[in-house]
């Protein structure tokens, strides 16, 4: 049986996905102690929404819930549970950089909510686990499938890469069997640690940020670069010999794979290049006494101006300003 809504009591909405569905609960805490059900709700996943990777599935989950519990949560506290771990970091504490567009969009729809989210195992997430097993059918229209293609649209449109270099990389990543391998992991499911083959562990820690963009693997914003193409990636990286720092820093503008920020402290520490030119550790500048009277310290050093050279004298003058 439902429960009124009652606006000081405490508040959780709970979600859940799976590979065709979304479920979703509103409870609140009543009198008695125990939590009581306000509203439920379910639907299947739309066509372009079966293509997201699972964490991407979960934060749609979560999104659409509370999207659909707005007319009671708006401007209320409330708490929103969850059975997959990695959306606390990802709805919380993660720069926005470090997700996926896809991500990004879900946690700033998530923005106008104050909410705490909270795991819980998936054992005791029962109502809204039992909802999307049993979805609603789709009804109605919707904007899901042009909001896939514009997302794409702005994904592909920020890599600053050519048509050609992008299809050169997409190749790549499909003659390469880790990346095609990741692929796979990122519309399904990772398998735990120890069942993971040692060549895919480096990507184990940033799992949740993998996703499948138009057929491309990315990290984030960033293109997966697979081994054939490093050492071209690398290079064209640390064109120009801007440095550790700035080649760093144009690396996480568009690439990624691991180890990369090691190898491009590697190529530019073995550079003659940026050896001749990298800037020596200077002794700290000594401040002066302040003088006492004029003429006290004086300067002097030559400079040029308009093919003319002069001698630039500089005294220092005490001033007690009121």
């Amino acid at each position: 049986m439902l429960a009124h809504f009652h606006t000081g009591n405490s508040t959780i909405v709970s979600s859940d996905s799976s590979s065709y569905g979304l479920g979703a609960v509103l409870r609140q805490l009543g009198d008695d102690g125990n939590l009581h059900p306000v509203a439920y709700a379910s639907r299947t996943l739309y066509k372009a929404e079966r293509g997201y990777a699972q964490i991407e599935k979960e934060a749609l989950a979560m999104v659409w819930a509370c999207e659909r519990c707005e007319y009671f949560i708006l401007g209320l506290p409330f708490k929103v549970e969850t059975d997959h771990k990695p959306l606390l970091a990802i709805m919380n504490t993660k720069n926005l950089d470090e997700l996926s567009s896809q991500l990004q969009r879900f946690r700033m729809r998530m923005m106008r909510y104050s909410y705490d989210i909270v795991h819980t195992p998936g054992k005791d997430l029962v109502a809204a686990d039992t909802l999307y097993r049993n979805p609603l059918p789709e009804t109605g229209d919707t904007n899901v499938e042009d909001d896939g293609e514009a997302q794409v649209a702005l994904i592909i449109n920020h890599i600053p890469a050519s048509d050609k270099r992008l299809q050169e990389i997409f190749e790549a990543q499909q003659d390469d069997k880790v990346c095609k391998q990741l692929c796979k992991f990122c519309k399904t499911e990772w398998p735990s640690k120890e069942k993971l083959p040692p060549e895919l562990k480096p990507y184990l820690q940033c799992k949740d940020e993998l996703s499948v963009t138009d057929g491309l693997l990315m990290r984030g914003i960033r293109l997966v670069i697979p081994p054939k193409l490093m050492p071209e990636m690398l290079q064209r990286i640390h064109t120009g010999h801007l440095g550790i720092t700035k080649c760093r820093s144009r690396a996480k503008e568009s690439v990624w794979w691991p180890r990369i920020s090691a190898e491009i402290q590697e190529i530019a520490e073995r550079c003659t290049i940026c050896i001749k030119f990298r800037r020596k550790a200077h002794e700290p500048f000594i401040p002066s006494e302040f003088p006492t009277r004029s003429w006290e310290k004086v300067a002097m050093d030559m400079f040029y101006l308009e093919g003319e050279t002069y001698l630039l004298l500089q005294i220092t003058i005490p001033v007690i300003r009121k």
